[in-house]
């Protein structure tokens, strides 16, 4: 099976009419989270993306010659371009420092 890429349209975005009231029921809804975060640990955990594990810095080269449904905003033009990324756990909880918790890599 083969994956056929598209081009960038902004017509591909299409905002929901409901989009203002989900992101009122989520400011809403943030406060509780925090407020069960503390109650189950103990500690004011951060509820998304408790900390960094480290940071990579580097650089990411775009070349020539990318396939046209590839070669598209950033990566239209062959260039260097500055990258920073961040390693962090999953989800917020406490870890043991006897135990390596597990990783991600989020964008």
């Amino acid at each position: 099976m083969t994956t056929r890429l598209l081009l960038f349209d902004p017509a591909f975005e299409q905002v929901p009419e409901d989009e203002a009231d989900t992101i009122a029921e989520l400011a809403e809804a943030m406060p509780s989270i925090t407020e069960k975060t503390y109650a189950d640990s103990g500690h004011a955990l951060r509820i998304v993306h408790a900390k960094s594990h480290g940071l990579l810095v580097g650089e990411l080269q775009v070349v020539a010659g990318l396939p046209r449904e590839l070669a598209q905003g950033i990566f239209a033009r062959p260039a260097t371009l500055p990258v920073v990324l961040r390693l962090c756990p999953p989800i917020p909880a406490m870890y043991s420092t006897r135990k390596c918790p597990r990783r991600a890599v989020w964008r």
